[in-house]
């Protein structure tokens, strides 16, 4: 009889909609989309109040997941102090945070 394994990754237990997601141009009825592939709206995000980041974060929420998930996985199996770990998590960290706060759609 096998033992059965623990989940490796948060996405292993809480399935979500795959990335990458992208805030919508489209407003709908005062409502912005954030989208998946394949036109499927994973959140509406209020247009009210100019809350641009919020739409922005929720969209970036695959890729930040993804390098929290590579951050422990290394950090795990004891990676951390190896120079070419430092280098790459700086890369993966900058491209998710710019995603997360970089303006791609105007406020309407």
């Amino acid at each position: 009889m096998t033992t059965p394994q623990a989940p490796q990754t948060y996405a292993d237990v809480v399935q979500h909609t795959q990335g990458p997601w992208r805030v919508s141009g489209a407003a709908l009825d005062g409502f912005r989309p954030i989208m998946a592939p394949g036109g499927v709206i994973v959140a509406l995000v209020s247009t009210i109040a100019g809350n641009h980041a919020d739409r922005q974060v929720i969209a970036a929420a695959p890729d930040l997941l993804a390098f929290a998930e590579w951050v422990s996985y290394h950090y795990e199996n004891q990676d951390m102090n190896h120079v070419d770990f430092r280098v790459e998590a700086k890369r993966r960290a900058d491209a998710a945070l710019a995603k997360a706060t970089t303006e791609s759609t105007p406020d309407v």
